[in-house]
This record gives structure tokens, C-alpha cells and sequence, in this order.
């Protein structure tokens, strides 16, 4: 065997199939789950890098300005404020603090001019003077120190209230232009805007003195994230794929056990062996009702050969005397001397004996037929008493030449029902024939009619010598003769030719042999037209 042919057949079973549907089921159920994971990972860390970008902003403002923003605000008087402006004009007041002194109050101010941080102390009636002046980049280099501090992978900008850079990192420029950022958004003191771009974050802030802080947020940890989640992936799938593959290939090796034990049964079978059957197993209750099924099966079908080969043994017999008969007649008789009388009586006797042969053939067809379900019926409505008093006139002749009380029992009002009328007189005709034949001289035979519930009951009663134990159960067989009916003609078929025409016309038939002796055959056809005389009928 070729290696492709291999893979064909091992990849054809349904034992591979379902392992590889398991192996990538789970493949698919990791990759979705990595997905949803790392989908909700990444919403976590970009709510916790959103706050975390507002709080720092919030402190370097804070940083800008050189102290912490009060929660009240003191406001200086309009004169010593219009003083303020004269002496510094484009001034913007950050925090104005008020403390005592030595010759009375004094505003202490941290201020801004855009380009530099002032200091200022004044008097309400007095000097103004700067305690302290700071350039911008030095504002600057404190303020992102700060940044440092909280967001090491974070950079800082400084841009004026016009959109150009003061101050930023040595060698690093803004992601994206300020201006792009500002152009559809206006800010105030306080606010805050956020962006997130294929870098990372971009936040910025309004101070105030008109500069904004731009702080670029280089996301690291995404990346990361990603990376390592790709390398545990395939650490799982390639550990999880193999051992779903071999769970679900034990799985179905275990599923499919009963299917091989039905397989080999079924070889088994087709070399002739019908005494084979299945194990029910322990596999599920699909595999047991299959395995219940195919031996129902077998047995079905070893009966059916059984019968075949006793049909076939039963034919050969029963049509072997008659030919035998006949080719003896022909074989012996010299028509040319015999006298006319003689040679009509050898004809009469060949055709007797044919006709006999065409009997046997229609019986054993019509039984096959009516077993099949294709016996065409002729249903008609007819009344079951009267046809009982049909037959039993025609056997009247025969009870009295045997001494045998024939008696029949009839409901005071018709019975009627729909059947195939000729066949329905065969069914009587049968088993009255069979109760006459044994039962001995000096017997009773008695036919009763009745209804009982939907149903149009016979029965045949006779004082005749019973079935034994031994042959209760096979006398309705095909060619079936026991021992105490051997001795009398017949063929066999009248019994089972009576199951099947009732079996037809949906009916039941029942056979008691007391051990007394006699037998009593109960037959019981249905009345309703839709119970299952009309399937039969069709």
C-alpha cells in the first residue's frame, strides 16, 4: 500500500474525522478566547493609561506652575491689579497668595509671561518687586522631571499660546502636530484632551498662561502584551491540539466500538454464518438499539433461510409424488391398445394430479405474498354469518359421513365487516376441514360467531385429537406435518395459509390445545373500516 493510500484511509474514517473536528474546535475556541482576552486586557490598560495621563497632566500643571493649585482662590484689589499690569504688561496671574508681615499685608503671586515665571511680592499701598524669576526652560526641565518620575516612557512638550515649541526632549519631536490636534477643539484652563494613536497616547493640556502641555505616551505594554500572548498561544495549541486529537480519537474509538463489533458480525453474516450476533456493549443507547436492530435482523433473516430451505425440501417433496404420478401413468400406458374408456380415465387422473401441483403453487404464492404485504385483496362489505353458514353447508356432507356433530352459533343480528369475501371463505373453509379431518367418528365440531369489542370473532371448536406440546409452536410453519397428522392427507399449508390471510385483513389468530384433547382456533378480524382492514385493502 502506497503512502497517499494510507493517508486516504486514515483520514477517511470517521474515528480521524471527529478527532480532527475536536482538535479544531479547541483551536478555534483558544484562538477566540486569546482574542476576547486580549481584547478586554487591552480595554483595561487603556482606562487605566487614560487616568493615569489625566493625574499626571493634572500634577505637571501643577509642576508649571511651581506650587499646588489652591482650592480659593485670593483676589487681589483692583488698584494694586491694575498697578500689577502696568508694571508687567502680558502678565498672567497664576496663584495669589495673601500673608502678614512685618509692616502689614503682602500679596505673594506666582505669575507667567509665556516666556518666564515670575515671583512677585507687593504691597497694597506700596513697592512691587520680583523675588523670583525663572526662564521658561527652566520651568521646563522641572516640570518634566515630574513626568520622569511617573511615566518613565513618557515625553514631554511645551508649546506657546500660538502653537510653536519651546521646549521638548533632546532629539525626539511630537508624533503629531499640535496644531492637527487643536484645529476642530478649543481648550480652556483645566481641560484636558486625549488621543490615542499607532504609538501610543497623545494628552494635552491647557496652562495658564495661554502654553500648552503636550505630553507624548509611548504604549509599550500593548506590544508586549501581544507578543507574549502570541508565544502563549501557540503554546497552547500546540500542546492542546495533540491532546484533543487523541481525546477525540479515544473518544470515537470507544463510540465506534459497537459499530466495528456490527461490522464484523455483518462479514460474519455474509459468509454464511447466521448464528453470529452482536454484543450489546456499553457504548451509549444509539449503539445498543443499533445492535438490537441487526441481530432482530439476523434472526429474522436465519428464520427466512430456515424456511427457505425447508420450503425448498417440502416443495421437492410434495411435487415429486405427483410428477412421479403422472410420468408413470405416461410412461406405462400403450395408447394405442388401451381402450377409450382407459385412456380417459389415465387423462382425468394426470389432470387431477396437475391440478393438484397448480393448487400447491397458488397456495405457496399466495402465503409469500401475503408475508410481503403485496397480496392484493378484493374488500368488499359482507356479513360474516352468512358466509359461516355457506361453508359449513358445504362440510355438512362430510361431518355426517364421519358421524361428527357439526353445529354453528350465530348472533341474532348480521355481522358485518369488509374483506376479501373468497379469501374469508378459505380462512373457514380451512379450519373447518382441519377440525373434520381429526376428529375422530362419533366427535363434535362447533363454529361460533360473535362480536367482541370492534372486532368480528370465529371460533372452531373440536373434540379431535389436539395438538401435541411439542408441535404447538410450529404448526403454523410452512409444510410443518407433526406426527399425528401424517398419517392424513394434506400438504401442510392449511394453517399457515389461514395466518397469512388473516394477518391480511389486519386480524389476530389464536390456537388453544387443552391437554384433555380437542383444539380451539380463534380468529378475530376488525369491524372499522379505518383500522388496518383499509391499510390491507389499500
Amino acid at each position: 500500500m502506497s503512502l497517499r493510500q494510507m493517508k486516504n484511509n486514515l483520514f477517511s474514517t470517521f474515528r480521524a474525522k471527529l478527532a480532527m473536528q475536536l482538535a479544531l474546535l479547541v483551536s478555534v475556541a483558544l484562538v477566540i478566547t486569546f482574542l476576547l482576552a486580549f481584547w478586554m486586557i487591552q480595554l483595561f490598560f487603556q482606562a487605566k493609561a487614560q487616568n493615569q495621563l489625566k493625574r499626571v497632566l493634572q500634577e505637571t500643571q501643577s509642576a508649571y506652575l511651581g506650587v499646588k493649585i489652591p482650592e480659593v482662590q485670593v483676589q487681589l484689589p483692583e488698584p494694586l491689579l491694575q498697578r500689577i499690569k502696568k508694571s508687567f504688561p502680558n502678565i498672567f496671574l497664576g496663584v495669589v497668595e495673601k500673608e502678614k508681615g512685618s509692616s502689614g499685608w503682602v500679596y505673594e503671586m506666582l505669575a507667567s509671561t509665556g516666556k518666564e515665571r515670575l515671583e512677585i511680592l507687593a504691597e497694597p499701598q506700596g513697592d512691587i518687586w520680583v523675588a523670583q524669576r525663572i526662564s521658561i526652560q527652566e520651568v521646563y526641565k522641572e516640570t518634566s522631571e515630574r513626568v520622569f518620575l511617573d511615566l518613565p516612557s513618557a515625553s514631554l512638550f511645551l508649546f506657546s499660546a500660538e502653537g510653536s515649541l519651546l521646549a521638548h526632549p533632546s532629539n525626539y519631536f511630537p508624533p503629531v502636530p499640535l496644531k492637527s490636534l487643536l484645529e476642530n477643539d478649543s481648550f480652556s484652563f483645566d481641560e484636558t484632551f486625549l488621543q490615542k494613536n499607532e504609538k501610543g497616547w497623545v494628552a494635552v493640556a491647557k496652562l495658564y498662561d495661554g502654553n500648552f502641555l503636550y505630553l507624548a505616551y509611548q504604549d509599550r505594554l500593548t506590544p508586549r502584551l501581544l507578543r507574549y500572548g502570541f508565544f502563549l498561544l501557540m503554546l497552547l495549541l500546540a500542546f492542546f491540539v495533540p491532546v484533543a486529537f487523541w481525546i477525540g480519537n479515544y473518544i470515537a474509538r470507544r463510540a465506534m466500538a459497537g459499530v466495528e463489533r456490527v461490522t464484523r458480525a455483518a462479514e460474519q453474516v455474509e459468509a454464511g454464518d447466521f448464528t453470529e450476533r452482536v454484543d450489546l456493549g456499553k457504548e451509549g443507547r444509539e449503539i445498543e438499539e443499533l445492535a438490537q436492530a441487526f441481530n432482530a435482523m439476523v434472526a429474522r433473516t436465519e428464520v427466512l433461510m430456515r424456511e427457505l430451505r425447508d420450503l425448498s425440501v417440502n416443495i421437492a417433496h410434495d411435487l415429486r409424488t405427483p410428477i412421479a404420478r403422472i410420468r408413470s401413468l405416461l410412461e406405462h400406458a400403450d395408447w394405442a391398445e388401451i381402450p377409450a374408456e382407459q385412456r380417459q380415465e389415465l387423462a382425468g387422473t394426470a389432470i387431477e394430479e396437475c391440478d393438484r401441483l397448480v393448487l400447491l403453487i397458488n397456495d405457496v404464492l399466495e402465503i409469500a405474498q401475503a408475508k410481503s404485504g403485496q397480496l392484493g385483496l378484493h374488500c368488499e362489505s359482507l356479513n360474516l354469518s352468512e358466509e359461516a353458514e355457506r361453508v359449513v353447508e358445504l362440510f355438512s356432507a362430510l361431518a355426517e359421513e364421519k358421524q361428527i356433530n357439526l353445529s354453528v352459533s350465530l348472533p341474532e343480528n348480521p355481522l358485518l365487516l369488509r374483506g376479501d369475501q373468497g379469501r374469508i371463505q378459505r380462512i373457514l373453509a380451512n379450519l373447518l376441514d382441519n377440525a373434520i379431518k381429526y376428529t375422530p367418528e362419533g366427535g363434535r365440531v362447533e363454529l361460533r360467531i360473535f362480536q367482541k369489542n370492534k372486532g368480528a370473532c370465529l371460533e372452531i371448536q373440536d373434540t379431535g385429537i389436539g395438538i401435541p406440546e411439542a408441535d404447538y409452536q410450529r404448526v403454523f410453519e410452512r409444510f410443518y406435518r407433526g406426527e399425528l397428522g401424517r398419517s392424513r392427507s394434506g400438504n401442510g399449508l392449511g394453517l399457515n395459509l389461514v395466518q397469512a390471510f388473516v394477518s391480511a385483513h389486519g386480524g389476530c389468530l389464536e390456537l388453544e390445545s387443552p391437554a384433555e384433547g380437542g383444539c380451539l382456533v380463534r380468529v378475530c378480524l376488525p369491524l372499522d373500516p379505518l383500522q388496518k382492514i383499509d391499510e390491507a385493502c389499500g
